[in-house]
């Protein structure tokens, strides 16, 4: 059992983030964040009970290519994201989350006749299982397959 409670010592946070959209001729879309977020109390207070749940990496970035017509109905997206280790707080454990890098792609094909778009795709296409937090699962890959239908569809 573990009560949340507030502490009177001094907590210190602060983040920044940027976005970038990039559009390149013929229709390529280049995509990038940053984001930096830090925190700080005294953990080494003789009076520290206080366990502050800020589990956020102090960086991470993405980045995407893509066009949604590279060919005539033939679209493509892929996209790195990263982040960095960093130590998570919990009640229930903490402990240092390792850094990871993940890659993700998706190839789209629109068929008019029938206002759909069928996508085929995947997620950490190219890495290791990873997890974002202690005691949660592993996160593998998935591929996928679908199709939107599209009353809309230009």
């Amino acid at each position: 059992f573990q009560p949340y409670l507030n502490t009177s010592e001094e907590v210190r946070s602060l983040g920044d983030g940027i976005g970038l959209t990039y559009n390149l001729p013929k229709g390529y879309v280049l995509n990038g964040s940053y984001n930096y977020a830090d925190f700080e109390f005294d953990a080494e207070s003789e009076i520290s009970t206080f366990r502050p749940g800020f589990n956020t990496p102090n960086n991470r970035f993405s980045l995407s290519f893509s066009n949604r017509e590279i060919i005539k109905n033939l679209g493509f997206n892929i996209s790195y994201r990263w982040q960095e280790q960093y130590f998570w707080f919990n009640t229930w454990g903490e402990g240092n989350m390792p850094s990871f890098g993940l890659t993700d792609a998706a190839i789209s094909y629109k068929v008019k006749s029938l206002k759909s778009v069928l996508k085929v795709g995947g997620t950490n296409i190219l890495g290791d299982d990873y997890r974002t937090n202690i005691g949660a699962p592993f996160v593998g890959q998935m591929y996928y397959f679908s199709i939107t239908f599209d009353e809309f569809l230009n």
